[in-house]
């Protein structure tokens, strides 16, 4: 049970640890709560803060804790993501906004941009695949893949381990088929170079 002193306490401790916005907020909604103090403006003098940012603070708590998840972090709560986030709670309910944050973090959508393009507008984000690298890896047994968006993929792992050995060997099998074509071209190139070289050399007699 938080008191006046205790209360400050742990906003100064939070403070310190670099906690969020959002934590902050959710600090300062419990503590009116239980009426540690009357009002908002009483609270702020107390802790010396901003009527303003004690406000602004109070807000970002009211975005529901699934969406918090699914953002990863409550550090990626924002300033601007807030407002988004606030604007479509306002707009669409409760409800709707935790069942497009369940939605996109089953999807398996991890970046912040995405997210909310999801949880807020209800678009399917355009993602963009960028360019993958494979190199050999220094003990020439193995290589390395350089993906832009791994962890889209960190839970499909299982998943791209069977693709990836099924393309491989369709892909091994392709290259031997092609060699294999290629020495048989050269063979059959090869049988019929003496004749050539015969009709050629017989030419230059005199």
């Amino acid at each position: 049970m938080l008191n006046k002193r205790t209360a400050r306490t742990t906003h100064d401790e939070l403070q310190a640890s670099g906690a969020s916005r959002y934590e902050i907020g959710v600090f300062y909604r419990a503590a009116l709560s239980q009426q540690i103090w009357a009002s908002q403006r009483e609270m702020a003098d107390a802790l010396g803060v901003s009527t303003s940012g004690v406000s602004r603070f109070l807000a970002l708590a009211n975005i529901p804790v699934e969406v918090v998840e699914a953002l990863g972090s409550p550090n990626d709560l924002t300033a601007r993501v807030g407002e988004l986030l606030l604007g479509a709670l306002k707009l669409s309910g409760k409800s709707t906004l935790v069942r497009r944050a369940i939605d996109a973090k089953r999807l398996g959508y991890k970046e912040t941009n995405e997210l909310i393009e999801y949880i807020v507008s209800d678009r399917i984000p355009q993602q963009n695949v960028g360019k993958i690298r494979v190199r050999l890896a220094r003990d020439k047994k193995s290589l390395r893949v350089e993906l832009p968006q791994l962890l889209r993929l960190v839970p499909h792992l299982s998943r791209l381990e069977e693709w990836l050995s099924a393309s491989i060997t369709s892909f091994e099998v392709s290259m031997l088929s092609q060699v294999a074509v290629s020495a048989m071209l050269t063979r059959e190139a090869r049988k019929s170079k003496p004749d050539g070289i015969v009709r050629s050399a017989e030419s230059r007699r005199p």
